[in-house]
């Protein structure tokens, strides 16, 4: 059986915008811990879903479902690679390794036949 899309269940909370750039989600496994106000999502998709439109997702199921924490994770399709999905690790790396900062803050990516 496929996994259901993403908006095909929490489709009602999410603005027109925020559907359209998750159409290509599905939900493989979601679970919700209701005294905690815990959300878990992981999510696939075929299709790049930007770190900015994550953290907006994030905020929108928080906002509407009075959420504590939600958690989401992305698994892609290779073809999914791509340079958007580029800088966002960079971002992560940046933001979650603070020991590596000097060494990348001011790097320099080129992407080429999907070779970094």
């Amino acid at each position: 059986m496929a996994n259901p899309l993403f908006w095909d269940v929490f489709g009602d909370f999410l603005d027109e915008d925020l559907k359209s750039k998750l159409a290509n989600s599905s939900l493989v496994h979601y679970s919700l811990d209701l005294d905690a106000r815990i959300l878990k999502l992981t999510m696939e998709s075929n299709t790049y879903v930007s770190r900015e439109t994550k953290l907006l997702l994030i905020e929108s199921l928080k906002n509407t479902l009075k959420l504590e924490t939600c958690h989401i994770d992305y698994k892609f399709e290779s073809s999914a690679f791509c340079e958007e999905a580029c800088k966002d690790i960079a971002t992560e790396l940046k933001l979650k390794n603070a020991a590596i900062n000097g060494y990348i803050a001011e790097a320099k990516f080129s992407l080429e036949d999907n070779i970094v």
